[in-house]
């Protein structure tokens, strides 16, 4: 089975329908939806990591943890 899915976002001057962000030529909106998008896959990576781990210890010690996950960019290391 191929499933298609397709989002659909109102901006005020007009709504925007896509089934892949590089079909969005407008470039504000894509940029917004990709700073939306990077903070829904945190969000849910978190969640993820949370339920691990309450499964692993149990809620009573899970609750003493709090998970957070930071994107941090690598620099190469300078070559002199």
């Amino acid at each position: 089975m191929d499933l298609k899915i397709r989002f659909t976002v109102n901006t005020p001057s007009q709504q925007i329908c896509f089934g892949n962000l590089k079909e969005i030529d407008h470039s504000e909106t894509l940029e917004m939806l990709a700073e939306h998008f990077a903070s829904w896959e945190k969000t849910l990576k978190e969640r993820a990591a949370a339920h691990l781990l309450t499964g692993t210890l149990g809620s009573e010690q899970a609750s003493g943890y709090q998970i957070s996950f930071v994107h941090k960019e690598e620099s190469l290391p300078e070559v002199g």
